[in-house]
């Protein structure tokens, strides 16, 4: 199943763009994707496996779900790295 090049959420459409870890430096860390909520973007590493991908698309569009629809509970300053990232 191809990765689609678009998903709408809302009333906001954020495009889903492939790249290696060579075209992009947030990639070298080990991670297999990240969401830019100020561009409506999500980027997945195109060198993945197919059933890895589709499960960091998932991932990443419940990342922009909760950028468009974030709410006003949000985790304490003091709050860990994960906690802030998975809220």
């Amino acid at each position: 199943m191809p990765v689609p090049t678009k998903v709408k959420i809302g009333l906001q459409v954020f495009d889903i763009i492939e790249r290696s870890a060579k075209q992009d430096g947030m990639l070298h860390d080990g991670s297999y994707g990240y969401t830019l909520d100020s561009k409506n973007m999500i980027v997945l590493d195109k060198d993945m496996h197919p059933s890895k991908k589709r499960v960091t698309l998932f991932h990443e569009v419940m990342h922009a779900v909760r950028m468009v629809y974030e709410n006003t509970t949000k985790p304490s300053s003091k709050a860990t790295f994960e906690d802030w990232e998975h809220h």
